[in-house]
C-alpha cells in the first residue's frame, strides 16, 4: 500500500482531517438556528470524531507500517494542489504526517 496515494473520495485522506471539522462548523453556522439543538451537537461531535478516526487510522496503519519497515523518519506526504511549477521549482499545497 502506497500511503502517498491514499484517497477518500476526490481528495487525499490527509486533507479530510482538517476539512471535516471545518465542514461541521460550516453546517452549524449556516443551518444551526433552524436545526434542533441535539442535531447541532451531533454534527459538531461527528465531524471532529471522524477526523480523529482518520488520524488514528493513518497513525496506526500506514505510518506505523513505514516505521516498522525502517523508514521511520519519512512520514506520509500528500499533495492536494500544485499551484506553480516552473522548472525544478514547485509551489504546492501539501500535507505531511510524520513522527516528529
Amino acid at each position: 500500500m502506497d500511503a502517498a496515494n491514499l484517497q477518500l473520495g476526490p481528495l487525499p485522506i490527509l486533507a479530510w482531517i482538517p476539512l471535516l471539522p471545518l465542514l461541521g462548523a460550516l453546517i452549524n453556522l449556516v443551518a444551526g438556528r433552524r436545526l434542533p439543538k441535539w442535531l447541532v451537537g451531533t454534527v459538531a461531535i461527528l465531524s471532529v470524531g471522524l477526523a480523529f478516526v482518520l488520524s488514528a487510522y493513518l497513525v496506526f496503519g500506514p505510518l506505523f507500517q513505514e516505521f516498522q519497515a525502517g523508514r521511520g523518519g519519512t512520514g506520509i506526504t500528500q499533495t492536494i494542489y500544485t499551484w506553480i511549477e516552473v522548472g525544478s521549482f514547485k509551489a504546492q499545497l501539501a500535507l505531511r504526517l510524520d513522527t516528529r
